[in-house]
């Protein structure tokens, strides 16, 4: 049969038959909810995939965020430890450290016009202890300690007190004792060094390149 035909008798069916086209409006009104049900699950789906692609932008921006900001407190950090670092002593043994602690603290002595200055050198001790745990850069730092003592004026007293905290190096007076009696002043001085064999890199050296 020629499709013209076919088609013809096809339509004359359709428009004799009610249930046929009943049937037919019922096969169209299921295609087309199948239809738009598929469609609405992939708009879902399409959403879902939406809202998981901007929970992720949100949440590398927020790391972008927090690594800016990390890096800054590395900068930061970084740069305290080397303004710390460059005012410390280096010496390349404890003996050479203590000569110096001493000839350091007998110049103070002798531009504040201290009278009868006495110095002893106390024993050196790493800052960190015995601890093992701690970075190398702290294990190789020292406490050099020494107890001075001069005739008591206000005028020396004051002088001895600015020269050791505006001297440049980490040092601080961890005792002080006035004797009116005697005239005299005691103070207990510390101040950190680092102990590093001549032509060793300071280990702090090591660990910022070991950074970048």
């Amino acid at each position: 049969m020629a499709p013209r035909e076919l088609l013809d008798r096809t339509w004359r069916e359709l428009r004799s038959s009610r249930r046929l086209r009943l049937a037919l409006l019922a096969f169209a009104a299921i295609a087309a909810v199948e239809g738009g049900l598929r469609w609405s699950d992939r708009l879902v789906t399409r959403e879902r995939q939406l809202q998981e692609l901007r929970g992720e932008l949100r949440g590398l921006r927020a790391q972008s965020r927090d690594e800016a900001e990390l890096q800054q407190e590395l900068e930061r950090l970084t740069g305290a430890r080397r303004a710390l670092d460059a005012q410390l002593w280096r010496v390349p043994s404890d003996a050479i450290g203590q000569a110096r602690l001493k000839d350091w603290l007998g110049d103070v002595l002798k531009k504040a016009g201290a009278a009868n200055p006495i110095l002893k050198l106390a024993e050196i001790k790493p800052l960190a202890g015995a601890d093992k745990t701690v970075v190398e850069e702290l294990r190789a730092v020292h406490e050099l300690r020494a107890v001075i003592s001069f005739g008591f004026t206000p005028d020396a007293l004051e002088k001895v007190l600015a020269a050791i905290e505006d001297g440049g190096q980490i040092a601080l007076v961890e005792a002080l004792n006035v004797t009116r009696r005697e005239r005299r002043a005691e103070m207990t001085v510390r101040v950190l060094a680092r102990i590093a064999p001549r032509g060793g890199e300071p280990p702090s050296q090591h660990i910022e390149r070991a950074a970048e």
